[in-house]
């Protein structure tokens, strides 16, 4: 993982308190839920996914604690994957949130 990623990070769970603050939400909701950053319909990264459940060129699932993130698409390629994030590229078409 890149040097800036891990500061990004770091970033994030450091707001996690004041964010809960000005939006009146428990703290503790920032650090479970997967933080997910797009360009486009062409690239997606996933903060805070708990692991990949199915893998295919057309759908993604994930992980992400009590419910499971589903990315459709086409041509879909996981370009980098670890515990804390995954990127993938391809063409992007929905995503859904399973409970």
């Amino acid at each position: 993982m890149k040097d800036s990623s891990k500061k990004d990070l770091k970033k994030t769970k450091r707001r996690a308190p004041i964010m809960s603050e000005i939006l009146d939400m428990s703290p503790d909701i920032f650090g479970r839920l997967p933080q997910i950053e797009m360009t486009g319909n062409r690239e997606i990264t996933v903060e805070g996914h708990h692991g990949v459940v199915e893998y295919e060129n057309s759908v993604i699932k994930l992980s992400c604690g009590k419910m499971l993130m589903v990315i459709f698409g086409e041509n879909l390629v996981i370009k980098n994957f670890n515990d804390e994030y995954l990127t993938a590229s391809g063409f992007i078409t929905r995503i859904e949130f399973l409970d």
